[in-house]
């Protein structure tokens, strides 16, 4: 509820007051006693024998899933472990992730996710920040994992042992889950979502779009990215088969597409970056065309790529728009060819408000930032210090908003349209980074002047990390790269790097981060710098139609000014190749060459260098 009356309305007139009010108009009464677990066991009874889970033509029914969750809830319950503690989650993908969470769930506790390519040092922090004293990992993963004499192991392999009896299953537990993002501290931010904000939103993503019973649904997310729940938890509380991509078709966007038409996936949900790559990738709409369900968020839907969509499939497309800290999606807006691309209005029991400096909202079709108030909000930070984005207000519902840090605007029918960020963060392939998070990385590793880490758009216009160093000696690419990966996660380790005299500042003293941000400016840096974004060679004459062609791809792919000589040695990953645009550059190479790459040469660490392709490129010509 909101009370209009309040003087954080005083700069509305009464006639706004009342349209907020009517935007706003979300409250929907839910089960207090719901839980994600309660959602799911209902759903067993329902459809026992249906196909949940799908992993490599491996598959299980309902029934089946629900009697190991159950094994693995008695297990944690006979353990005695108080349940004010998080379980920690480290496994491959498959089954066995989605047991984890639904058997720490059902035994009463809360779950840290952990991505196991994260650093090791990254995911020490985690584990010690949240206070996880138990994790649920696989035998395999025990030499990935660095033991702490105070971490109890699990294995989940082992869910036979201790599992007699049906365990005292607890409901006091109010929190889900813990997802940690990127922190402008340095350090990553833990985020504690609770069971009741998860409810809520299973009700309202469902109820704006169609989770039909028995179709198939696509999982590619992480397990330590919030969306992997809507992939999986709210999928398997509706009935749907869940279609788990493997760590290689995970990455790799021409054997998703074989994937959707394999297993006639009707649902997928990704990123702008990675929805433009699947379009390259299905040039023939052989693939798309039978989706039904598109939801798309995580970063700035364009309308081309809308057009582009829209050109090969009938699906229903949805932007998804919503913070970590608001759980999941706050809004979702099915999205046509005749209009605007809006992030529409606030699901149930969420308010959407757009503030001035001073925490007032403004007027109606004025720009501001985002904050959000209602059930979806987390409880708050693991360090309370972080809890500065939430802010008191008895005028709304909980007397809690979320400030997003995202430029905004009301259109005349009340949806909201999003402009920018205001703070220094962008997206990376649907992960929200923190720029200052890299650059302090950075200072802190190496001898540098000054350092400032930008975002740079490819030839697709998605969004790679760019580092510009100020310091006095030849910087190594792949050995900044390589203490960088020990602490980031990979999509934080910068694209590109370039070494200046001094970094550009405006007339005004403030750093010109419109230069730095400007592919013009950043090429040429490149020209005139060595050993940085391309380690300049003595130009080797050539006379191999092959690789002189492959070099142009590369370019085009990296968005390498054409002037620009590059070498055929040169790493792949500093001219700024990455796992997106080496699916765009295979597509490419493949109808240069009129050849098709083997399965399982579709990923960038096959190939080092231009080199390492031309010579798989002979091959497959002879």
């Amino acid at each position: 509820m909101i009370d209009i009356n309040n003087k954080f309305f005083n700069l509305l007139s009464k006639d706004q007051k009342i349209k907020l009010e009517f935007y706003n108009n979300t409250k929907k009464l839910i089960n207090d006693n719901a839980t994600i677990i309660k959602l799911f066991d209902e759903q067993v009874l329902r459809t026992p024998n249906e196909i949940a889970l799908i992993f490599n033509d491996e598959q299980i029914s309902y029934k089946t899933l629900s009697k190991k969750v159950d094994l693995l809830a008695n297990r944690l319950v006979n353990m005695s472990i108080p349940n004010t503690q998080p379980i920690g989650i480290f496994i491959n993908r498959g089954f066995n992730m989605i047991i984890s969470i639904l058997g720490i769930l059902k035994a009463g506790f809360s779950y840290l996710p952990i991505d196991i390519n994260l650093p090791g040092d990254r995911i020490k922090y985690m584990i010690n920040d949240a206070k996880v004293n138990y994790i649920i990992t696989e035998h395999f993963l025990v030499n990935k994992f660095v033991e702490n004499e105070s971490i109890k192991l699990i294995f989940i392999e082992d869910e036979n042992l201790n599992s007699t009896g049906s365990g005292a299953y607890s409901n006091d537990n109010k929190m889900a889950y813990i997802i940690y993002t990127s922190g402008s501290s340095g350090k990553p931010k833990g985020i504690m979502i609770g069971q009741r904000s998860v409810c809520n939103f299973i009700e309202g993503v469902t109820e704006k779009i169609n989770f039909k019973a028995g179709s198939a649904i696509l999982n590619i997310a992480t397990i330590s990215f919030d969306i992997f729940f809507l992939e999986t938890i709210v999928a398997l509380t509706k009935g749907l088969r869940v279609i788990i991509a493997d760590e290689i078709t995970q990455k790799n966007f021409k054997l998703i597409n074989r994937l959707i038409n394999k297993f006639n996936i009707k649902m997928i949900q990704c990123t702008p970056s990675q929805m433009k790559i699947l379009v390259e990738c299905n040039n023939t709409g052989n693939t798309l065309k039978n989706l039904e369900t598109i939801m798309i968020g995580g970063e700035s839907f364009e309308i081309e790529l809308l057009t582009s969509i829209k050109k090969l499939t009938k699906a229903k497309v949805y932007n998804m728009y919503g913070p970590t800290e608001t759980t999941i999606w706050s809004s979702i807006k099915e999205v046509t060819h005749s209009e605007k691309i809006t992030i529409g209005r606030p699901i149930q029991n969420t308010e959407y408000f757009v503030v001035n400096e001073c925490n007032q909202c403004v007027p109606l079709g004025e720009e501001g930032e985002l904050i959000i108030s209602g059930l979806g909000l987390a409880h708050g930070y693991v360090k309370k210090s972080h809890n500065k984005s939430f802010i008191d207000c008895d005028c709304v519902t909980g007397n809690r908003f979320y400030k997003t840090g995202d430029l905004v605007k009301f259109d005349e029918s009340g949806e909201i349209i999003f402009i920018d960020r205001i703070d220094n963060q962008v997206k990376i392939r649907g992960h929200r980074v923190e720029l200052k998070e890299v650059e302090l990385s950075i200072r802190k590793n190496f001898s540098v002047k000054d350092v400032s880490v930008v975002p740079l758009k490819n030839k697709l216009d998605i969004n790679m990390l760019c580092a510009y160093i100020v310091c006095d000696y030849d910087i190594n690419i792949s050995n900044i790269k390589a203490v960088l990966s020990k602490e980031l996660p990979s999509y934080m380790i910068p694209s590109c790097f370039a070494v200046l005299e001094r970094l550009p500042y405006t007339h005004n003293g403030k750093l010109d981060y419109i230069s730095l941000t400007d592919y013009t400016f950043y090429s040429k840096c490149a020209l005139v710098t060595k050993n940085n974004f391309i380690e300049l060679e003595d130009e080797i004459q050539m006379n191999n139609s092959i690789n002189e062609k492959l070099k142009s791809l590369v370019k085009k792919a990296a968005n390498i000014d054409s002037s620009i000589n590059i070498s055929i040695n040169e790493n792949l990953n500093n001219l700024g190749i990455d796992s997106l645009s080496f699916i765009s550059l295979i597509v490419d190479i493949e109808y240069e060459f009129n050849i098709v790459f083997d399965d399982d040469m579709l990923l960038l660490e096959k190939f080092r260098s231009i080199n390492d392709l031309a010579n798989y490129i002979k091959i497959l010509i002879k």
